[in-house]
């Protein structure tokens, strides 16, 4: 699949789990992922390309690609509501390659339920713009190894709030 157009969104708009497995090219413009309230939405594809990914609806949005991580770099992650999971990675970032990060009122998260340890990695800022955000890291998987996730900088603007939240079984 490959996104064009001005704005394309893609995900679950009603209640019940979804997952979508093929591969999204970002090539020429980015995409909205969306999921409704009680209505869970995974990509387990590889998302690639030049652009970014912006999470819209209140539901849950899960990164899960099954052969390593999300490639799509340089046009951001972008949560303005609700939950994005990326879930950690032995090799690869779910979150693609070194992007700037923005929070608005929604959650940022990052699950290892692999159970191997895992540092995700991006040179791009954690930008919190508006309202509340949260960010979650969850190391709770099997083995409780370590689970890490490391912004270049973080940027707070507008009165702005965010929590900060670790899980563990320590």
């Amino acid at each position: 699949n490959t996104v064009t157009g001005s704005s394309q969104n893609l995900g679950g708009l009603g209640a019940g789990a979804k997952v979508f497995s093929g591969g999204i090219n970002l090539s020429t413009r980015g995409l909205n992922l969306t999921s409704a309230t009680g209505g869970d939405t995974s990509f387990t594809g590889t998302i690639s390309g030049a652009f970014g990914i912006t999470k819209v609806g209140n539901g849950t949005v899960i990164l899960n690609p099954t052969s390593g991580g999300n490639t799509f770099n340089t046009g951001g992650v972008t949560v303005s509501q609700g939950t994005l999971v990326g879930e950690a990675k032995t090799g690869g970032n779910p979150f693609g390659a070194n992007n700037p990060f923005t929070l608005a009122n929604g959650t940022l998260r990052l699950n290892n339920n692999t159970g191997a340890a895992n540092a995700t990695t991006t040179t791009g800022a954690l930008n919190i713009t508006t309202g509340n955000a949260s960010l979650v890291v969850d190391s709770t998987g099997a083995g409780s190894n370590a689970t890490t996730l490391t912004f270049g900088s973080l940027v707070r603007t507008n009165s702005s709030t965010l929590v900060l939240k670790s899980m563990s079984t320590d």
